[in-house]
């Protein structure tokens, strides 16, 4: 089943809250979409993949401390 992942906005625009759903389809999805935004702005994404990256190169390992903790 494919997952899907709905964004509840405020009346700004603004992210307010993030649902996951498991639907058979995106007609499904954008039924249970459309009941679950009562009254709210939605935005319904489907997630094709979600990646998990242990060192993204924008940021930099940690390094252990220079220093020895010592009791």
């Amino acid at each position: 089943m494919p997952l899907y992942r709905v964004y509840i906005l405020d009346e700004d625009g603004q992210l307010e809250g993030v649902l996951n759903l498991d639907c058979a389809d995106d007609l499904s999805a954008k039924a249970l979409a459309g009941q679950l935004a009562d009254g709210y702005e939605v935005e319904l994404w489907r997630l094709v993949a979600e990646f998990e990256f242990q060192y993204p190169r924008h940021r930099p390992r940690r390094r252990r401390s220079a220093f020895a903790h010592t009791r």
